[in-house]
């Protein structure tokens, strides 16, 4: 579309103006090129942001980011994300199935156990901020008493995480990395996901 009009501006039917006219439209024919090459530029970073991941205040994740197997082939996804107030603690919403089996997930700390085979264990959460640096000080919160996740084969259940030591001002992960110790120095392999907005808590 830009061609034809920059042949129309210099076509035939233009010559038989004026010297004035034709210079006129020549100038009018570079401002236009020049418009268009802004608006080319200004497109092109448009796109290298969605594909980054960092379109300005906002999370451009898709359903395959917040999906994800593990070792194990239990599948997880990442419902959502909830701040409790203006605390450090998030909560993250999931769903698990495993289609082949039973299956154990996770688990509450137990100190007198801990280090015993077979003893289910504690979640762990890496994240990463949206420059891609890791978030150090967020801990799982565990609660002695929280139960792990019995899985029945092919019967999705929902589970929450609470974590800890995530700065107010972070309002868009990165990365989740979820995982958990399933005994003695064996752990399953991070699922991760991806582009993860941090929603606040509703009203009550």
């Amino acid at each position: 579309m830009v061609s034809s009009l920059v042949a129309l501006l210099v076509s035939p039917a233009a010559q038989g103006q004026t010297s004035s006219e034709v210079e006129q439209l020549r100038k009018e024919n570079e401002l236009f090129k020049k418009e268009i090459k802004k608006e080319m530029e200004l497109l092109k970073k448009e796109m290298e942001l969605l594909k980054n991941g960092k379109s300005e205040g906002k999370s451009s994740s898709t359903n395959e980011d917040k999906m994800g197997t593990d070792n194990e082939h239990t599948e997880y996804e990442l419902i959502k994300c909830v701040r409790i107030g203006t605390s450090d603690q998030v909560v993250f919403h999931f769903s698990a199935v495993n289609k082949e089996q039973d299956v154990t997930l996770g688990g509450a700390f137990d100190a007198k156990r801990q280090g015993l085979p077979g003893v289910p264990r504690p979640w762990n959460l890496s994240l990463t901020g949206r420059d891609g640096a890791s978030l150090k000080h967020a801990k799982v919160v565990f609660e002695p008493k929280t139960p792990a996740v019995q899985l029945k084969k092919g019967i999705a259940e929902k589970f929450q995480i609470t974590a800890k030591g995530i700065d107010t001002d972070v309002s868009v992960l990165e990365t989740v990395s979820l995982s958990y110790e399933k005994g003695l120095l064996v752990r399953t392999d991070p699922v991760k996901f991806r582009n993860i907005k941090i929603e606040k808590e509703k009203a009550k």
